[in-house]
């Protein structure tokens, strides 16, 4: 029996993306920048992923991850709602995260 899931690409590309997320997230709170919503960040890196596995489990034959998250967004089931506000909260802390890297450091991103 085999499961419909997302390219391969996109795994290896989202997974980087929590591993950078996470290694940003100790790196800002060892700094001591912001350390409450970096902290809120690394949690949500680590909870969300699980959390969606989770009730991926129950998916159809024929749908992938993609398709199951939408269907129980548009059902308005709680996880979902979770993950992607979790996610955007992820990708709002990194871009803030570069931005003060980048205003802090000019020199070092343009050499």
């Amino acid at each position: 029996m085999y499961w419909v899931s997302l390219p391969t690409w996109f795994w290896i590309v989202y997974h980087a993306f929590l591993l950078v997320i996470a290694i940003s997230t100790i790196f800002s709170i060892f700094k001591g920048k912001q350390k409450l919503f970096s902290s809120l960040s690394l949690i949500l890196t680590l909870i969300i992923p699980i959390i969606v596995i989770i009730n991926s489990i129950e998916r159809d034959i024929n749908q992938n991850e993609w398709e199951h998250l939408i269907l129980h967004l548009q059902h308005g089931e709680l996880w979902t709602i979770f993950a992607i506000f979790g996610h955007l909260f992820i990708l709002v802390w990194f871009i803030w995260f570069l931005k003060m890297m980048i205003t802090r450091n000019p020199k070092t991103i343009a050499n």
